[in-house]
């Protein structure tokens, strides 16, 4: 497959997506991480980057060339690794390969994040800041008491939070 033609099925690929409903910002990372595949191979093998001469080996080469040589972070391979997964099953569905195979190797498991807490001294900082300011001061107070993510106290209705005099209970919507 010349590099015109290949190109061309890059193309009809990002134009897949963007009919699925993808976002611009989606695309772009696919088509990052689809075009250092294509380098990687280019360069490791010689030649030009065919859908259909790939082996699965070539995939599990390429991510451990990602945590050898790169010292890429977990995510960015992760995140590689999808967009050519995702390429091959669409290549697959085009006939421009005869199977996926990138279909059987595994992302690496991450780690759960927490989320960061603020320091006390930090927290009391705020609050004495926010004093004075009714409002503000409740907001942190709750962020602070209740583990809330900021979007969800901004769904909070007057409704959604009830208080007793040593404890409260508050209602979190999706």
């Amino acid at each position: 497959m010349t590099t015109t033609v290949l190109a061309d099925s890059q193309q009809s690929w990002f134009d897949y997506l963007l009919q699925q409903g993808k976002s611009a910002h989606t695309i772009r990372a696919y088509e990052r991480g689809l075009e250092h595949f294509a380098r990687w191979y280019s360069t490791t093998y010689g030649s030009d980057f065919v859908p259909d001469e790939v082996m699965p080996r070539d995939v599990r080469d390429w991510k451990a060339y990602h945590q050898t040589v790169e010292k890429a972070a977990p995510a960015t391979i992760n995140l590689r690794l999808t967009a050519v997964t995702r390429f091959f099953r669409w290549a697959r569905s085009q006939d421009l390969c005869r199977e996926n195979p990138a279909e059987e190797v595994s992302n690496i498991r991450l780690e759960p994040r927490q989320p960061k807490a603020r320091k006390q001294t930090e927290l009391h900082k705020l609050l004495r800041a926010a004093r004075g300011h009714l409002r503000d001061y409740a907001m942190l107070e709750l962020l602070a008491g209740t583990g809330l993510r900021v979007g969800e106290l901004l769904a909070l209705t007057v409704g959604d939070v009830e208080m007793g005099e040593r404890s409260g209970t508050v209602i979190v919507r999706q």
